[in-house]
């Protein structure tokens, strides 16, 4: 049998690129008729084996000064790795799924990176700060925000706060797309969010659902919510 040594290069990447696939249905395929969304926790070992194997590919595909040829029509990394930004709530595996993610090619298919990180860096963040405000009976997902502005700090302003080992379920958000008032506004918006929202018209929204449990009567409900984002597209 051929060892990795004695592989060509090209095999290496590939079959990596191939692998960090394989695990990435393996988790949805594993979680997808659950409700819960801390079925992913059972799954840290296939996140772990995706940055691993997606760091292999990308270095199989890197130019000689070791960065990614900006676009590519073939199968790369870039959904692998977002999917571990989103999904995976240990915060050195999707910190890490993100670094590489950033260093993808800029244009995959169809796709634009700086979106995917830009947004899976946005729902990293709003996940660990409400796993913060839990512990201190807080919400920083009010509405009450400067126009044009974000009230919520980026992931390099969060280095001197160290997020738990996992994200609390009920701090877990699913993204369900991005919008600006100007354009309309998400099904079930409420007339209070929309005359909150419409102070910056074009500001662009991340539309999110959370759980969460209503202790009077320990049940749980979706909860709808909405957070500035903003694209900084190279």
């Amino acid at each position: 049998m051929e060892s990795c040594s004695t592989k060509d290069p090209s095999q290496v990447s590939t079959g990596a690129l191939l692998r960090s696939y394989h695990e990435m249905l393996f988790v949805m395929l594993g979680v997808c008729i659950s409700p819960s969304r801390i079925t992913t926790d059972d799954y840290l070992p296939n996140f772990q084996t995706i940055v691993e194997q997606s760091s292999i590919a990308l270095s199989g595909s890197a130019r000689h000064d070791g960065t990614q040829p900006p676009f590519t029509f073939e199968l790369s990394v870039g959904l692998p790795l977002w999917f571990t930004c989103v999904r995976c709530r240990e915060p050195t595996i999707r910190r890490t799924a993100l670094t590489l993610l950033r260093q993808s090619h800029q244009v995959e298919g169809l796709y634009k990176r700086d979106i995917g990180a830009t947004m899976g860096e946005r729902i990293m963040t709003l996940e660990e700060m409400y796993g913060t405000a839990i512990s201190e009976s807080q919400s920083p997902f009010s509405m009450d925000f400067k126009p044009g502005a974000s009230p919520y700090p980026t992931l390099t302003e969060e280095k001197t706060r160290p997020p738990a080992v996992l994200v609390p379920g009920e701090a877990r958000i699913k993204p369900l797309g991005v919008f600006r008032p100007r354009d309309g506004y998400p099904p079930g918006t409420t007339e209070e969010d929309m005359a909150k929202l419409s102070r910056s018209r074009d500001q662009t929204f991340l539309h999110y659902s959370r759980n969460e449990r209503d202790p009077s009567n320990n049940t749980w409900q979706t909860i709808y919510g909405y957070a500035p984002i903003d694209f900084k597209i190279a």
